[in-house]
């Protein structure tokens, strides 16, 4: 019995000595490429809008209802070193001029990871167009989204809710500093 006690105890000690070893390795002779490879594991924050409910009067009409909108977005990181060629092809599709593309591309309200919208209701057939010939345009991605429509006009916005960009004017206005 004292044997099998003495082996067992052996066994554990090997067992306890091999994993403080590999955490010592983990820790000390490793620590350096598990921090460079650290930096790129990171929080992305990646906004999905939300379809906002209908609003109805007294009798059942629709105040506010929301409409779908096809909208063309790029990933600047998926575009790689072909963005002229691909901005170009889609200022053909849309007919909206490249450096108009491009200024929108560079938009500062958008991480670099995020898509960003640079065509709003654009027409099914130019979607399908780019949904057809994916590997002619990296990077691009056609999105439905939700939109506010109001059927009686845009005079009861205010108290019916509203959302939309804040202009550069009212960022420097004292009242949206906070």
């Amino acid at each position: 019995m004292g044997l099998r006690v003495k082996v067992l105890a052996t066994l554990v000690l090997v067992m306890f000595a091999t994993l403080t070893t590999r955490l010592w390795f983990l820790q000390v002779l490793a620590a350096e490429q598990y921090k460079e490879e650290a930096k790129d594991n990171a929080v992305r924050l990646i906004e999905v809008p939300a379809p906002r409910g209908v609003i109805n009067d007294a009798n059942g009409e629709p105040l506010v209802d929301n409409r779908a909108s096809v909208v063309i977005t790029i990933n600047r990181q998926a575009l790689g070193d072909q963005t002229e060629r691909v901005l170009f092809d889609l200022s053909q599709l849309l007919d909206v001029p490249a450096d108009e593309l491009g200024s929108r591309l560079d938009d500062p309200r958008y991480y670099v990871f995020s898509p960003i919208p640079v065509a709003i209701d654009v027409p099914k057939r130019v979607a399908y167009y780019i949904k057809e010939h994916k590997f002619d345009f990296p990077g691009v991605d056609v999105l439905q989204v939700p939109v506010r429509r109001y059927p009686s006009g845009s005079a009861g916005a205010h108290v019916l809710g509203y959302l939309g960009q804040v202009s550069k004017d009212k960022l420097k206005d004292p009242g949206f500093a906070d």
